[in-house]
């Protein structure tokens, strides 16, 4: 084969080549229709139904799963009270998958006529029916101020309240198991009643991470809680001991 045949040859190939390109991009549409969403899945979700999830991402079976705006669909499904965050993927022919990271409440509050939670975040939720109130502990504060859902905590009492939860879920978790409620009182106490219990643990609140650890230790290892569930109270507000008193 002469050299002018074989570059007439390459010629010929690179267009058959860039024409099949261009038909089966002209085919993209027809092709999508082949891979419609025919399942969608939704995980990780505990408080948020999936329907709830499903219906305000616009999301359905029978759409063209290629063609789908993933990150819009994303951008209204955490707009819901209790998402924090979310991810969708496309999993060939027909899934769709959801992916979804929430936020825990960790403390309920009685203001203004309503419940409101606390996430471990410090973030304001709303009372759903999903949540059970009984194994969340009650915090009560002081003042009036309160922040809408969705908002981040905004008032000093609130915080303070929220950061001693906040240290009790994360680094006493028996003891936050067993408070049934807690109190910020105005001679800058704090009470933590335990439930199915009649103690009443007395800490201060300028130093009650250190009043916690002398508990814990006084606990021991294993946190034995029955060592002080039938007290009267325990005051852990003295420097180097622990006041407990019967019932």
């Amino acid at each position: 084969m002469t050299k002018k045949l074989k570059i007439s040859a390459i010629v010929l190939s690179i267009s058959i080549v860039l024409v099949s390109l261009g038909w089966f991009l002209g085919q993209i549409g027809a092709f999508n229709e082949w891979f419609s969403v025919a399942e969608i899945n939704v995980e990780g979700n505990n408080y948020t139904s999936s329907e709830a999830i499903v219906k305000v991402s616009g999301l359905r079976n029978g759409l063209e799963l290629y063609s789908l705006d993933l990150d819009s669909c994303g951008s209204e499904i955490v707009k819901l009270p209790y998402v924090k965050g979310v991810s969708i993927s496309r999993f060939f022919p027909d899934e769709i998958n959801i992916k979804i990271i929430e936020y825990h409440p960790v403390a309920s509050i009685w203001k203004a006529d309503k419940w409101i939670l606390l996430s471990e975040e410090g973030t304001i939720l709303p009372l759903i029916d999903e949540i059970d109130l009984g194994k969340i502990p009650v915090l009560n504060i002081k003042g009036k101020s309160i922040e809408k859902a969705g908002e981040k905590i905004g008032s000093a009492s609130l915080k303070k309240g929220y950061s001693f939860v906040e240290e009790l879920y994360n680094n006493h978790p028996v003891i936050y198991a067993y408070s049934g409620e807690i109190n910020l009182t105005d001679e800058d106490k704090i009470e933590i009643f335990l439930i199915r219990s009649k103690t009443k643990i007395i800490l201060d609140q300028a130093d009650y991470k250190r009043q916690l650890m002398k508990l814990k230790y006084f606990l021991g290892p294993s946190e034995n809680i029955d060592l002080i569930k039938n007290s009267g109270y325990v005051d852990l507000c003295f420097e180097e001991r622990i006041i407990i008193k019967k019932a």
